[in-house]
């Protein structure tokens, strides 16, 4: 018990550390935004494909896990009650909403991994958290990404329908009947 104890005070430590701006960071540059603070490196940052197969930090799969950062904050403030964890939540929600780009998804590797932890974060923002405008970030990121997601899962070489999940409202296949396909529509005017 002192190991899984210890453990989880000291990944819990690291998250709540986490810098904003560099959580942030390759969303705004693909949004065109200024973009402050440190790149967080390896894999999360964002390069072009172009630089790929070059040594060091290559941005092989930029923002993958940011979804997995907010939701771990958010559960973490569900689990103690830690006001500072839930203001970070609540500022990171707010700092992501204009950051939110279609451009983000150009060139992604994993658009339907990076979103789907996305989709989850928000989520557990909401949910676990208690931010209010967690659900329309979502429902804007879902915008921004949704085609880019059903397109690369069902019409590109990345995978299956599977991949895009069936709660994609731009697929063909979705949840929600009456929601058009990308078929019928190539924009997200379909929420408003």
């Amino acid at each position: 018990m002192a190991l899984y104890a210890s453990s989880s005070i000291r990944i819990t430590s690291s998250t709540a550390a986490s810098n904003e701006d560099s959580l942030l960071k390759p969303f705004r540059q693909r949004a065109g935004l200024s973009a402050p603070g440190d790149d967080m490196g390896g894999w999360y940052s964002w390069a072009p494909i172009s630089d790929l197969n070059k040594p060091g930090d290559n941005g092989f799969a930029p923002g993958h896990s940011f979804g997995q950062y907010l939701s771990a904050l958010s559960r973490y403030y569900a689990a103690t009650g830690d006001r500072a964890t839930q203001e970070k939540v609540l500022r990171i929600v707010r700092n992501f909403a204009p950051a939110i780009s279609s451009h983000f998804w150009d060139d992604n590797r994993f658009p339907a991994y990076t979103y789907d932890k996305i989709a989850i974060g928000l989520i557990d923002a909401h949910e676990f958290a208690g931010d209010k405008n967690a659900l329309k970030v979502l429902i804007s990121c879902l915008c921004s990404g949704c085609i880019a997601v059903c397109q690369a899962c069902l019409w590109g070489s990345r995978g299956s329908h599977a991949q895009c999940r069936p709660h994609c409202p731009l697929s063909p296949f979705p949840l929600n009947k009456g929601v058009p396909s990308p078929l019928q529509t190539d924009s997200c005017d379909w929420w408003q």
